[in-house]
């Protein structure tokens, strides 16, 4: 008895990891999210620094420079990141790891905090500054992540020159929406509501919850819908089949990938035989053995 075996051929769309024009449009829930959540974060460490440092000139100063830096050093180094590595799913990570950054602030900002008081009641002016841009600098990392996340946006966003002016026009805009939510939501409502520490964790998994679902969706799409670079995708389906002898049946593990499957992230080499005499007639138009700028390989 031999098995039946149902081959389904499916032609596949194009290898490129770039997001449809849909999900294009999701991309400015991030910039919104990512917008609200850092001008969050300014408010709500202004709060917990008031109890130990008050909230004079001197202080808003301090924190709002701070701030600022931290979001132009996460401008420059989106924009750099996206442009060697254009993939959403890296932008749903580092979204993700922002607002993961954001619920440690309030846990690993309280024993620091507390070293203030000591500095306070011994007089020590070193021990008060040093906690001071220790509680500053927490919030470092969630607000660079975050500052990484309108250029990257941007840069997936645009298809083509013609259209650049409207993609960055767009995340700007929803960017600065989402300040302005940031600004009056955490004042208005959740601070006063729920308290300092407690906002921070809404921000926290707000940013989390709205990149996570984000990254799965986008990965699952990716992984297991495309084929890089395949012309042709061909599914097979085994309605029925017979078992063997065991005997005759090897037991198999992964030792390692091998290098000519594709892969998104990176260009895939040619095997060496590709390049021999007899192959040339038999090889497809448009095979990468034909480009002389594809890497050979001697081994497979």
């Amino acid at each position: 008895m031999r098995p039946r075996i149902r081959v389904d051929l499916q032609r596949d769309g194009a290898a490129s990891p770039e997001p449809g024009s849909w999900r294009r449009e999701l991309l400015l829930v991030l910039v919104f999210v990512g917008g609200a959540t850092s001008l969050g974060i300014e408010f709500a460490a202004a709060r917990l620094l008031a109890p130990f440092f008050g909230q004079s000139l001197f202080i808003w100063g301090i924190l709002i420079g701070l701030i600022l830096i931290y979001l132009t050093v996460g401008y420059y180094v989106g924009g750099r990141v996206a442009d060697r590595r254009p993939d959403p799913t890296l932008l749903y990570q580092i979204t993700a790891a922002a607002g993961l950054a954001t619920g440690l602030i309030p846990l690993v900002s309280r024993p620091i905090l507390l070293l203030s008081q000591t500095g306070f009641s011994q007089l020590s002016l070193g021990l008060v500054l040093g906690t001071l841009l220790a509680v500053v600098v927490l919030f470092a990392v969630p607000v660079i992540l975050l500052g990484m996340v309108s250029p990257f946006a941007i840069r997936l966003r645009i298809k083509d020159v013609q259209t650049a002016g409207n993609a960055a026009g767009a995340v700007y805009a929803l960017s600065t929406l989402g300040s302005i939510v940031g600004t009056f939501v955490p004042v208005f409502w959740l601070i006063p509501t729920y308290g300092t520490r407690p906002t921070l964790y809404i921000l926290a998994v707000l940013t989390y919850e709205v990149a996570w679902p984000f990254f799965a969706f986008h990965y699952l799409l990716i992984r297991l819908r495309r084929a890089p670079e395949a012309q042709l995708v061909v599914r097979v389906a085994a309605t029925e089949v017979f078992p063997n002898c065991p005997r005759y049946i090897h037991e198999y593990r992964l030792v390692a990938r091998s290098r000519f499957v594709p892969k998104s992230e990176c260009e895939t080499p040619v095997p060496k035989w590709k390049q021999s005499e007899w192959a040339h007639d038999v090889l497809p138009e448009g095979d990468p053995a034909a480009d002389p700028s594809r890497e050979v390989i001697a081994q497979g």
